[in-house]
């Protein structure tokens, strides 16, 4: 800290005043040190040139830091927005706004300070002042509606501020609903439960005469998501329509710019519409909202949302359509750019997505050679050889289809055209990359049979935690009818993670699926019908979720009630109809499903977990806390020798801040399993917060390379107290397991022509500004100068001489 005082207090010329924009971030100084040597740093730090202070974690830090920064106002020499954001931040707020009236600050930059001001007028009862800042700052900030972040919703909420807020925010928009105060109004509305307010007060504003269409087409589509919420939905897509049919145009380009997005983009009109026939199974709407999508693209000059339309269609089966539109926009002239403007417009990345969604639907419609044609006749992909795109390029999160693109699929083509040694190299250098990628394993299983299992040892051997490979083993194991061995791996699966909540939507639980064919082949059909029953409850439980994301959060929460009809023993899905029943304001009906959720946590988390939609939220809020503490208390007392149920408090406790009692509690999962690799991980998480012993530093840094070798989980630093020899071995297996970097795998011969072509146009100093083939570019520096973990891992005796020489820790991975 010292270093760092002096380094930011050297002297600066105006010029690096202007470009140096440091920011500082402060660990729980007063934990870590006392209040009085935290007080001393501090007041050191709030008056350094150019330097932005923050204190992410420690009430008692942040909280004498704003005092000391009121304190020491006259002599700051920059303002720190940052420890205004608290309800107690408004004096701070107020003296910043007269010391530092200009600012160079953008608006951008205190929007969050205003945001929180805001709130702390209207809770210290100064509503005229509240409306003041509104109308004259942001209303002229143009930054668009108020953003409500979930730490100042639950900071009003358990200050007791949210009913008044939300009253405020009634009262102003009634009167001023041009104002930009939607988003906060609906969030505060809905926690109280009163939806029905966000509809009668967007209705009053449709009233309002002389209303522009941008303008109109707001409140339309805030009384859109308050009908949609409350389950109105042909009101909602008359609306809808009402919207779509506005012709473009506006007061201001920004308002035309907005029409167009709207009609194409991936939140457009139509693709809504399409999606909300698909929802509620009205299969007229779906035609009528890709009629108009498609319309409202040809309209669009510069293809705007092409590929969020091409996406839409392949996944409605619409393939035909979706191919003619990718093979419209490939075709779409460049605009006819010089100078600087042409080397900034690059549309090898727009370009590259839509070959990889004509990838994709080529692949649904078993057109192999025309997916091993566009890789090698394509020139946009923007790189010369398939090993310089990752694995998973394109991919989104939630759809298993697009999962291991683009490697997956050039793999399964290449194999149905007769070329199965090129199949099998991409296969493997695919889940070097994405071990988790379950359609690389179907691929790879369907290619060798039972050779491939030597492969999945392999990746196994490499990450412990990943249960994919011990999946796909007991899978052909079931199809050879070898049951004992195909049950022994996929409980083995099971118990790594049985929320399995990091994998996409239809992926879930599949080692559950596997287990319950391998039941009932062994005649156990009562134990092969609780697995499918699990199963088939996390299918219904992610069409609530894309319900919920639709805005349809009655119809929602009604299929997570259903889904546990099916498997009211999943966890997840309990706590994902608590905490979106508490985001309606249902407290009441909320509570009994956190307690059921808290009570099968103990049950459901492996040595890791993961958290599947919404899940991440399930310690959020004073009244889920207060229950959590019960269960977990209880659950102690009762299994006080399962490692899951410490764990458990042990993740309270970090939620609530109480870090020393969070740092007890994970050292007890590690006494009870020393292989529990997540408790490893958060207790070094916490170590950023509060100090923690060198020696519990040291032994969390061993267990963590021992059990995560390639660092797939977790980064670490060395510590001074570590057991360097000790280290130095693991380091050194680890780098026996780390896979080869492949340099060519497939070559993309077009594409590397158009990139050869392009860079004799260029000057090397445009050339560099291009970066045309950046991902090559990342691997040739990588290789060259590689990172800290990399080179300790080729070379562990590296990490010797860097302790020698820094005297200090050195971090890796």
């Amino acid at each position: 800290m010292e270093d760092e005082i002096k380094r930011r207090s050297g002297a600066k010329s105006d010029e690096d005043r202007v470009f140096d924009r440091d920011e500082l971030e402060l660990p729980d100084l007063v934990t870590l040190l006392g209040s009085e040597k935290a007080e001393s740093i501090l007041r050191r730090v709030l008056v350094l040139p150019d330097t932005r202070v923050s204190v992410e974690v420690g009430d008692e830090t942040r909280a004498l830091a704003r005092k000391l920064a009121l304190e020491l106002s006259g002599k700051l020499l920059r303002p720190q927005w940052d420890l205004t954001k608290s309800l107690d931040g408004v004096a701070l707020y107020e003296v910043l706004r007269k010391r530092f009236p200009g600012g160079r600050d953008s608006a951008w930059e205190t929007m969050e300070a205003d945001t929180w001001y805001l709130f702390g007028l209207i809770a210290a009862n100064r509503a005229r002042d509240a409306v003041k800042l509104v109308e004259e700052r942001l209303v002229k900030s143009d930054l668009g509606d108020l953003h409500l972040d979930p730490d100042l919703l639950a900071t009003l909420d358990k200050a007791g501020h949210t009913r008044a807020v939300n009253k405020f925010l009634e009262e102003l928009l009634g009167n001023k609903p041009e104002l930009p105060l939607w988003e906060a109004f609906t969030m505060t509305a809905s926690r109280l439960g009163q939806g029905q307010k966000v509809e009668e007060l967007a209705r009053k504003a449709l009233k309002r005469n002389g209303l522009k269409p941008a303008r109109r087409r707001a409140y339309q589509s805030y009384l859109r998501q308050a009908l949609l919420a409350s389950d109105k939905v042909e009101e909602a897509v008359t609306l809808l329509r009402e919207e779509m049919a506005v012709p473009p145009g506006g007061a201001s380009e920004d308002e035309v710019a907005m029409e167009a997005s709207f009609r194409s983009g991936s939140g457009g009109g139509g693709i809504t519409l399409a999606n909300l026939g698909r929802a509620v199974g009205r299969t007229e709407w779906i035609d009528e909202g890709f009629k108009a999508a498609l319309a409202a693209h040809k309209s669009t000059k510069e293809g705007t949302g092409a590929l969020a339309l091409i996406r839409a269609l392949a996944e409605f089966g619409r393939l035909t359509e979706a191919e003619a539109v990718a093979v419209e926009e490939l075709a779409r002239k460049e605009p006819e750019l010089s100078g600087r403007d042409r080397f900034s417009y690059n549309r090898t990345d727009s370009r590259q997505g839509i070959l990889l969604a004509l990838v994709d639907l080529y692949s649904k419609a078993g057109r192999h050679a025309d997916v091993v044609a566009l890789f090698e006749e394509a020139p946009w992909w923007g790189v010369g050889d398939l090993s310089r795109m990752r694995a998973n390029s394109g991919s989104r999160r939630g759809g298993s289809h697009s999962e291991g693109l683009p490697y997956v699929e050039l793999a399964r083509s290449l194999a149905e055209v007769g070329r199965r040694d090129e199949a099998r190299r991409i296969l493997h250098a695919a889940l070097d990359q994405q071990p988790d990628c379950d359609r690389c394993y179907e691929a790879l299983l369907a290619l060798d049979g039972a050779a491939a299992l030597g492969r999945f040892d392999v990746l196994f051997a490499r990450d412990p935690f990943e249960e994919r490979p011990l999946i796909w083993k007991a899978e052909w194991f079931r199809r050879e009818k070898k049951y004992v061995e195909a049950e022994k791996f996929a409980r083995q699966a099971i118990a790594i993670d049985p929320s399995d909540g990091e994998q996409g939507k239809g992926d879930r639980l599949r080692a559950y699926a596997v287990l319950a064919e391998i039941r009932a082949a062994q005649g156990d059909a009562k134990q092969a019908e609780l697995f499918r029953g699990a199963v088939a409850a996390i299918c219904l439980s992610e069409k609530a979720d894309d319900l919920h994301r639709l805005g349809l959060l009655k119809r929602a929460i009604a299929l997570y009630e259903e889904s546990l009809k099916l498997f009211a023993d999943a966890y997840c899905i309990q706590s994902r109809l608590a905490i979106q029943m508490a985001d309606l304001g249902l407290f009441d009906a909320a509570e009994a499903h956190y307690q059921k959720a808290y009570e099968l946590m103990p049950d459901s988390f492996g040595r890791i977990e993961s958290h599947c939609f919404g899940c991440e939220r399930a310690f959020a809020g004073q009244r889920a806390q207060g229950l959590a503490e019960r269960v977990f208390t209880k659950l102690v007392r009762e299994r006080p020798d399962k490692p899951q149920i410490h764990y458990l408090i042990g993740y309270l406790r970090e939620q609530q801040g109480r870090y020393a009692d969070a740092v007890q509690s994970l050292k007890e999962v590690v006494r009870l399993d020393p292989d529990y690799l997540n408790a490893w991980v958060k207790l070094l998480k916490i170590g950023t917060h509060i100090a923690i012993s060198g020696e519990d530093h040291a032994a969390a840094v061993t267990a963590l390379i021992r059990l995560d070798p390639l660092g797939k989980r977790h980064t670490v630093t060395l510590g001074l107290g570590s057991d360097l020899r000790q280290i130095h071995a693991l380091l050194k297996k680890s780098a026996e397991l780390k896979p080869k970097p492949v340099k060519e795998l497939f070559p993309l011969a077009a594409s590397q022509k158009q990139i050869d072509e392009e860079g004799k146009k260029t000057t090397p100093e445009m050339k560099s500004m291009m970066q045309l083939d950046y991902p090559a570019f990342m691997q040739e520096r990588q290789e060259r100068t590689g990172n800290f973990g990399s080179v300790l891992q080729s070379d562990p005796t590296v990490l010797f001489a860097v302790e020698l020489i820094s005297g200090g820790p050195s971090s890796f991975y």
